[in-house]
């Protein structure tokens, strides 16, 4: 009986001793697991901020047609969140600001709004693609040159202007125009149904039919309120002009006019940029 009663404490003292050596090891654990996890966030909003942001924001949050990121006042507690009001962190103004957008021009740029990402309020993101945005946009320190001051002025384009029938294009790249899309960051908004603009492609859609097939039928719609007669331009009016004919969701609710830039054709594409989206767009069928 003797032996079994040294066995058992035995067996108990060595139990005590795992126990305080995972004790002891768990918070250097628990810290390389936070890091690793954290690093992951980052590269993962790394990738959705340079598929949808860089076009406004600028590649290394340098601005542009939105105000710069990489400016140290931003991340200040008392600094830009104190100027507007806000009472949270500076984590949280800018996951806020991501998920909801900015309904009205942000410090009057261009007269631009930031649509809304989250899913939770119509946007295309996942609350953990928000934050993951939001945790490369807060790591600024390592991903960007850090700079002080407003965003850096829009370059000066010969824009092709907002006509749909003014001005002939040239012959258009699709290749190019599938460039163009992604470093706008129209997928942001356009891949998949229930995005802040209609999907795309074809496999998004209950009806099988991507944005080629359905620009040759929108504008024989009853209720349509632009003024194209061909799928070209449609497409054309729809990014030059886009509150001119705001459609309906596959629910039958409208979208919102006013989410898409609205200065596409008088600012930020010229005639050549125009014909390439188009001709990519024409490839969705």
């Amino acid at each position: 009986m003797t032996w079994r009663v040294i066995v058992s404490s035995l067996l108990a003292l060595a139990s005590i001793v795992m126990l305080a050596i995972v004790a002891v090891n768990e918070p250097a654990r628990m810290k390389k697991f936070d890091e690793g996890y954290q690093a992951r966030s980052i590269e993962a909003g790394a990738a959705i901020f340079h598929a949808n942001c860089i076009s406004c924001h600028g590649e290394n949050g340098e601005g542009g047609i939105a105000p710069t990121l990489n400016r140290a006042d931003l991340f200040d507690p008392n600094g830009r969140i104190k100027e507007v009001g806000w009472n949270g962190t500076v984590e949280n103004f800018i996951y806020t600001t991501i998920s909801g957008g900015r309904p009205l021009s942000f410090l009057t740029y261009q007269n631009n709004k930031m649509p809304t990402w989250s899913q939770e309020y119509g946007g295309p993101l996942r609350i953990d693609e928000v934050r993951n945005v939001t945790a490369y946009v807060m790591n600024y320190a390592k991903n960007w040159e850090v700079k002080e001051g407003e965003a850096t002025p829009v370059p000066t384009i010969d824009a092709v202007g907002d006509s749909i029938t003014e001005s002939a294009l040239p012959a258009g790249d699709p290749v190019r125009g599938e460039e163009l899309v992604t470093k706008l960051g129209c997928l942001g908004c356009h891949q998949t149904a229930g995005g802040a603009g209609p999907a795309w492609f074809a496999d998004q859609t209950a009806n099988g039919e991507g944005i080629g097939t359905r620009a040759g039928n929108r504008f024989g719609e009853a209720g349509y309120t632009g003024a194209a007669t061909t799928a070209e331009e449609y497409l054309r009016e729809s990014i030059v002009q886009p509150n001119a004919n705001v459609v309906n969701k596959e629910d039958g609710t409208p979208y919102i006019a006013g989410v898409m830039p609205q200065n596409y054709g008088t600012e930020r594409l010229e005639a050549q940029d125009l014909a390439d989206i188009i001709a990519y767009l024409l490839t969705l069928k």
